[in-house]
């Protein structure tokens, strides 16, 4: 769900479509990361039925582990290409 929400903005309904995963569980994951702050809502939808889809983009755009005999290091890239939205 980062690796595809990287780039731009997705819906939930997106992100099952090209991810192949149940409903459920894309709600489920992206609360979890939405909460935990590595995923951000960027906007919002209306269709013209009237339902609303919120997106959201990854706030990483890279993790980088290294693993030595004695030591871990642990590099994150915050994700620059942000749409501006009001939901900051």
């Amino acid at each position: 769900i980062l690796n595809y929400t990287i780039e731009q903005p997705h819906s939930v309904i997106d992100i099952v479509k090209a991810l192949d995963i149940p409903m459920t569980t894309a709600y489920r994951r992206v609360n979890n990361l939405t909460d935990e702050k590595l995923l951000k809502v960027t906007g919002s939808i209306v269709t013209d039925d009237g339902k609303k889809y919120f997106l959201y983009q990854s706030k990483l755009k890279a993790i980088y582990v290294v693993f030595g005999l004695e030591s871990l290091n642990v590099q994150v890239i915050e994700n620059k290409d942000f749409v501006n939205s009001a939901y900051w």
